[in-house]
């Protein structure tokens, strides 16, 4: 394959179907994956290209990101992949993410982790706070030109809504000094949480105007391109009024069309008969149209260990080991020390095979995670209030054993806050603002202390957020 085109016989191929060099499908997607082709040819002839794709919820995102994963690696780039939370934040931690990602350990130094994480080199403690965030900057572009000293570098970032502003803020940085550098960037992003002016927009339309950037919006499947995708969920082909049925439900979204398989065939309403799979008489007025209720449908089958152990892992975050979960369930089921790590992956069997959690393998640092958020908030919303709090508050303790490390401050913050104990949580968010400003994380700092503010429960606590968001903000010209 010549690596400065576009997939072979992509203008040729049937049903808008084409693969990438793994053989792996991506149905109906043949301008995003020719334009990541040429970001990543781009990035192979020595300068920085970046692609965006960017559409609601379950319209196929994150298959591109790993569908563009798969092709860099085997064009020979270190690829990075990393995400962002909706919930979890913290100082520089989409750039800790990636500077301290597996793959790339051996090439980057402990400066650029130690200063994004605030344990700078003392002798610099007495440098301005713009010159500090300035050398934090430098050590992170340092640590970058590391990793493409010998090899181009395919960086790859879902769901680049919710990341940090001060890593967004680092990754401007990085942009304008590196535009010279064999460099891929591919983000996915939600553009309903854009509305507002932010570092995701500012760095979008920085792309924009160095023309680096192409940003993708990804459409609805058409018929023929829900049909192929059936064929690809259930294994065969599908009869045309099923493949037109099921599309109309989903209107087009992926994610819908695939929940919507599972549940027919699950249900035994969608029967393979031969070769083709094909809906049974009036079952087209039996399924719902909501997603959530469409995953009650595959989680409804699941025995009540699996239920309650998911739901109780949804509260640790999108991705979790078992480890971690044992240690929740210690604090809050009777009977929990008696859940061995074996037991415990013997338990989430089921939902793996339901297709409600991703096993992760051996050497990742998650042992499981939920394929799509919306899984994972069906799983959480299952819980009680009363066991929701319960479930934060072990969290808490559990984060806490030992001393934190600054970088867990603002998630202790978090579940404080959800388990309802508002001490806490304004002790850990002065906590995390403090070692925001140590990190020099300006933006950071002022996303914690408005999250603590209405917490604080006296004069005192008020008075130690406030100092913490002025100091920011002289550091800034801010305020």
């Amino acid at each position: 394959m010549n690596a400065a085109g576009p997939i072979a016989g992509a203008a040729f191929a049937p049903l808008g179907l084409l693969e990438h060099r793994t053989g792996r499908a991506i149905v109906g997607r043949p301008t995003e994956l020719t334009a990541i082709e040429e970001g990543i040819a781009a990035a192979e002839a020595g300068r920085l290209a970046a692609v965006s794709v960017e559409g609601e919820p379950g319209i196929g995102k994150t298959r591109l990101l790993l569908a563009a994963r798969e092709i860099a690696a085997a064009r020979g780039f270190l690829t990075v992949a990393v995400g962002a939370d909706e919930e979890l934040r913290g100082p520089f931690l989409l750039a800790r993410s990636i500077v301290g990602a597996p793959e790339v350990a051996e090439a980057v130094t402990g400066a650029a982790i130690e200063a994004l994480g605030g344990r700078d080199d003392p002798a610099y403690a007495g440098l301005p706070a713009d010159q500090r965030l300035l050398r934090s900057f430098d050590l992170a572009t340092i640590a970058i030109r590391a990793l493409i000293a010998d090899r181009p570098l395919a960086l790859l970032i879902d769901d680049m809504q919710w990341a940090d502003e001060d890593s967004l803020r680092l990754l401007r940085y990085v942009i304008r000094t590196e535009s010279g550098s064999p460099i891929f960037l591919m983000f996915s992003v939600r553009p309903e949480e854009l509305a507002s002016l932010n570092e995701a927009v500012t760095l979008l339309a920085d792309m924009e105007r160095m023309r680096v950037i192409r940003r993708l919006k990804l459409a609805r499947f058409s018929l023929v391109e829900t049909s192929e995708f059936l064929r690809q969920v259930l294994g065969g082909q599908v009869e045309p009024a099923t493949a037109s049925t099921i599309h109309g439900q989903a209107e087009g979204v992926p994610f819908i069309v695939e929940e919507i398989g599972r549940a027919y065939r699950e249900a035994g309403m969608l029967q393979q008969v031969g070769d083709v799979w094909s809906l049974s008489r009036n079952a087209d007025r039996l399924a719902p149209s909501a997603v959530r209720t469409l995953i009650q449908r595959r989680a409804a089958h699941l025995p009540t260990p699996t239920k309650t152990a998911l739901a109780e892992a949804a509260l640790l975050g999108r991705h979790f080991s078992l480890k971690d979960l044992q240690e929740v369930r210690v604090r809050i089921v009777e009977g929990g020390e008696d859940d061995d790590l074996v037991r415990l992956g013997d338990v989430m069997a089921p939902a793996v095979a339901a297709g409600l959690l991703v096993e992760q393998p051996a050497d990742a640092p998650a042992d499981y995670s939920f394929p799509h958020e919306q899984v994972r908030e069906f799983a959480a919303d299952t819980l009680a209030p009363a066991r929701r709090r319960e479930i934060h508050a072990a969290i808490v303790q559990l984060l806490l054993t030992g001393e934190p490390a600054p970088e867990t401050l603002p998630l202790l913050a978090h579940h404080a806050r959800a388990a309802g104990d508002a001490q806490v949580c304004v002790r850990f968010s002065t906590e995390a603002a403090a070692a925001a400003l140590a990190a020099h994380a300006p933006e950071e700092v002022l996303r914690v202390v408005e999250i603590a503010l209405p917490q604080a429960a006296t004069p005192q606590e008020r008075l130690g957020l406030l100092v913490a968001r002025n100091e920011d903000g002289l550091g800034y010209g801010r305020w």
